[in-house]
């Protein structure tokens, strides 16, 4: 084997090992934390999925909103276990205006929120993102949802 092909071997060795290790540092990033108001921005496009974590305890009042700007998306609450709980879609809503879910949680756990595109080919747009309220279930009406 010549030098030439030898070079040409460790390079190919050498990047399959730097994108193997990018790929794992990129699954090892913990979704951010939705605190009580502050406000995530986040750009969409392409058939992007954003996901954030919420710490809840048993049988509190949550409630999640998604600013959409340009961008019309879907917004989804997730048990710690995958199992989906909520998954909202204005209809009406379009490029712009709000995504809303409020619940009463069943279960303490790391929940996750989701925020994708409606439309998967659709041009890139900015979504907003926060945690409104959480308070126990006592102090609020209990017509709302609850997980399960």
């Amino acid at each position: 084997m010549n030098s030439r092909a030898v070079t040409l071997s460790l390079l190919c060795i050498a990047i399959l090992v730097s994108a193997q290790r990018a790929t794992l540092a990129q699954q090892s990033i913990a979704p951010p934390v939705l605190a009580l108001n502050q406000p995530l921005e986040r750009e969409l496009g392409g058939g992007q999925l954003h996901k954030f974590t919420l710490p809840v305890i048993g049988d509190q009042f949550v409630r999640i909103v998604a600013r959409q700007q340009g961008v019309d998306i879907v917004l989804a609450l997730r048990h710690s276990t995958g199992k989906t709980l909520v998954n909202r879609h204005n209809q009406f809503g379009g490029l712009t205006g709000v995504e809303t879910i409020a619940v009463i949680t069943s279960e303490a756990g790391n929940h996750a929120v989701e925020v994708g595109m409606v439309t998967k080919t659709a041009a890139a747009g900015c979504t907003e993102i926060f945690n409104a309220a959480s308070a126990a279930a006592l102090s609020v009406t209990s017509n709302l949802p609850r997980t399960s």
